[in-house]
């Protein structure tokens, strides 16, 4: 294998196991990984044209790219990594409070 196409190897984060594509066919398909985008974020408002607030979001400023693929993606252990990546303000399942 080629060092292009290693680097091109998409891995579950979990297991280190290779994924596939999602295959189609003319009935359906087969999704072998799920992906999510996570990182460094900071919080971002967007204004109404009175000034206002019309909302207030996390803007991602650092992305990375967590694969899980089907076999992980049931287990307790991966839900709870993922969970944790998603959402590193959460420590123990409780919302961390701003003073």
């Amino acid at each position: 294998m080629s060092h292009t196409a290693e680097a091109n190897t998409a891995r579950c984060v979990h297991c280190g196991r290779e994924v596939k594509p999602t295959r189609h066919t003319r009935t359906g398909y087969r999704v072998d990984y799920y992906s999510m985008h996570t990182g460094e974020s900071e919080p971002g408002t967007l204004l109404n044209e009175d000034g206002s607030v019309e909302m207030v979001y996390q803007k991602l400023l650092h992305a990375r790219e967590i694969i899980t693929c089907v076999d992980c993606y049931a287990r307790a252990e991966a839900q709870a990594e993922r969970e944790r990546l998603f959402r590193p303000e959460r420590v123990n399942g409780a919302t961390l409070q701003a003073d």
